[in-house]
């Protein structure tokens, strides 16, 4: 009972892992972590998925930092799904995002701000996901 609510969090992981499933659940597991314990959470899970072929479904109202890290996003508004795809297709429909019970990564609303201001040209196709994308992307936009 003294451990954190974060360790806490990490413990039930540990011991649902324990039991070797195929599929876990998790519901806002990043939620209580500072962002280094965010981080190794994330890490520690891909290497799951990749290594284990343990597949992970989780629930998020912050995509910022999972957008990235997924590798298909689904979009439940009252019980039904608006929208399912890979995270780079899914935020290229801008119906998604002006949803007023969603609410996309900063990266996205940020890309998709500076392609209405004119301040980079696209087609909208290649939509960042990470900071660093969004970097990448404005580099080849840059020098092109």
């Amino acid at each position: 009972h003294t451990l954190s609510y974060g360790q806490k969090q990490k413990v039930a992981i540990a011991g649902v892992l324990a039991m070797r499933p195929e599929i876990i659940l998790l519901d806002e597991p990043t939620s209580p972590l500072d962002p280094d314990s965010e981080t190794r959470l994330l890490d520690f899970l891909k290497k799951l998925n990749e290594e284990e072929k343990l597949t992970i479904v989780l629930t998020t109202f912050n995509l910022n930092r999972l957008a990235g890290f997924v590798d298909k996003l689904v979009f439940l508004d009252t019980g039904r799904v608006k929208a399912s795809s890979a995270p780079a297709d899914f935020f290229k429909d801008r119906n998604v995002l002006n949803n007023k019970n969603f609410s996309p990564p900063v990266v996205v609303e940020l890309f998709w701000k500076m392609m209405d201001l004119k301040i980079i040209q696209g087609d909208g196709n290649k939509i960042p996901l990470t900071i660093g994308q969004l970097i990448d992307n404005l580099k080849e936009r840059c020098n092109n």
